[in-house]
């Protein structure tokens, strides 16, 4: 079955940026920074009651560049948050007001948690796709990813009305000839109406292992403390949207 590419992996952000760190680097014969975000967005969702709540999320972001105009807009934002912080003029969950409204992919990364590292999911925009400063749009939403891949591990809590799948997205950059993965946790409640029929087909055994779907949703924050450790700091897929494109039985015929 032939697969719309150009859904594979989308994530747009619309909120403020709370931290900016900036490196150089060399490309070849080009001086690059790499610039990295923290983006906070805010939701509202109706819980299982009906009561409207707010979510918060940070997401880790990181863009490379050479272009001057775009070093300088950031490094100017980096000081305003510093200002603030020293000051504690944070609001809320802004560190400031400088919003952004921005496209990218997903991409694994890796995290130390003492002695051990584990994966890690962050989100890799173009610069140029970068808009700082800029108003949220009338229509624009502020927390949205799509991704379509293979389902590797499926858990079930039907005590909780509650799943996970692990998807794997498979690609290979432009430019390269090396094939690389995106692995992300997709949560699937059944307590709430864009997600509870996927619930339902998950728990009959209706999608499973080796299924090729497309999912879409929120990304959300899932961390969790390990003992003697510290904190582990994830981000899963709250899912609002399901698409199969290829079932393993198809495959299979």
């Amino acid at each position: 079955m032939k697969e719309d590419f150009k859904k594979n992996n989308t994530v747009h952000l619309q909120g403020y940026v709370n931290d900016v760190r900036m490196n150089e680097y060399e490309r070849g014969d080009k001086k690059m920074t790499a610039i990295n975000l923290i983006v906070a967005t805010q939701e509202r969702y109706q819980d299982k009651d009906g009561v409207w709540k707010a979510r918060y999320t940070n997401h880790e972001v990181a863009m490379f560049t050479d272009k001057k105009d775009v070093i300088e807009k950031f490094g100017k934002v980096s000081k305003d948050i510093e200002e603030k912080n020293a000051n504690k003029e944070t609001e809320g969950f802004k560190a400031t007001n400088h919003t952004v409204s921005l496209d990218g992919i997903l991409v694994n990364g890796e995290k130390k948690l003492g002695e051990d590292s584990y994966r890690s999911v962050q989100i890799i925009a173009k610069a140029d796709g970068v808009k700082l400063d800029a108003k949220k749009q009338e229509e624009e939403v502020s927390n949205k990813a799509t991704l379509s891949g293979n389902i590797a591990n499926v858990y079930v809590d039907k005590e909780k009305n509650f799943a996970v799948l692990s998807v794997i997205h498979n690609f290979r950059p432009e430019g390269t000839d090396k094939d690389m993965q995106t692995a992300i946790d997709v949560r699937v409640s059944g307590d709430r109406k864009f997600s509870a029929p996927t619930y339902e087909k998950i728990a009959k055994g209706e999608i499973g292992t080796g299924d090729f779907i497309r999912v879409s949703g929120q990304l959300h924050n899932a961390n969790r403390p390990v003992e003697g450790k510290g904190t582990r700091y994830g981000v899963a897929l709250d899912l609002t949207g399901f698409e199969m494109i290829q079932s393993k039985a198809e495959k299979r015929e």
